[in-house]
């Protein structure tokens, strides 16, 4: 077994702020190329979502939850198909409806937005 004065040195050699910066300059490139993959795939759909609030009449003042519901349909679609992605942008709906979105306005964006097909 180790002493505590080697598992201190061990610690202290691993966390050494030299060497926690070159970990992090070292992820740094790859953390901002999955964003940036991530924001420009993104962008279309919330100017689709933004096109399909206006028709309906949304203000702007409380579209932020609108927005979270298609982010997570968005993040579905990318993840499921079929009767699982169905379910789940069921399941997504109720909980934003319930959370005070209006029912027929996520009805409207999932159809015309995600061909998503919810009641």
């Amino acid at each position: 077994m180790k002493s505590d004065i080697d598992r201190s040195q061990k610690y202290d050699a691993k966390y050494v702020a030299a060497t926690v910066g070159l970990k992090f300059a070292a992820q740094l490139a790859l953390m901002k190329a999955g964003y940036a993959a991530i924001a420009n795939d993104l962008q279309p759909i919330e100017e689709s979502v933004s096109l399909a609030l206006n028709v309906q009449g949304v203000k702007s003042a409380v579209r932020a939850p609108y927005y979270a519901c298609a982010r997570e349909w968005w993040k579905k679609t990318k993840l499921e198909a079929g009767s699982a992605l169905t379910d789940d942008a069921q399941d997504i709906k109720d909980k934003w409806t319930s959370r005070g979105c209006d029912s027929g306005v996520l009805i409207y964006v999932a159809l015309t937005v995600f061909a998503l097909v919810v009641t």
